[in-house]
């Protein structure tokens, strides 16, 4: 989304949302500061927060806006075509943690395995037979 902020001098400067926060440089020689991303956002007639998408979808249900099942999205008549929507979100990937001990085992073993192959094997298992 596009927003924009006015300098005192009347200059309109476009901002993105990811601008938000920050100070610009007017042609003027004034700093414009741009409000926080909330306010830009209801500046434009938008909510002050992004509410998620299965939430906006139980606010809709709730408020009795969605659409009975076998109706047109489009023109709102029954249909008798019905499909099944799915919708999945994105998901944030998370890094498989390792413990920094493990890597100190694999160096240990890398540089010792020469040594580790000529110790004395010769220890036997006490024998369970009396």
């Amino acid at each position: 989304m596009s927003y924009s902020v006015r300098c005192s001098c009347h200059e309109l400067h476009p901002v993105a949302g990811s601008q938000a926060g920050s100070l610009l440089n007017c042609p003027c020689g004034r700093m414009v500061s741009v409000p926080p991303l909330s306010a830009l956002r209801q500046q434009v007639g938008e909510a002050a927060y992004a509410i998620p998408t299965a939430e906006s979808i139980h606010l809709q249900h709730g408020r009795g806006e969605l659409l009975p099942v076998g109706h047109c999205a489009v023109c709102g008549m029954a249909k008798q075509e019905i499909f099944d929507l799915y919708v999945e979100c994105e998901r944030t990937k998370v890094k498989e943690f390792v413990p920094r001990s493990w890597y100190g085992i694999q160096i240990f073993l890398i540089l010792f395995h020469p040594f580790i192959l000529f110790l004395d094997c010769s220890i036997t298992r006490p024998s369970t037979n009396p």
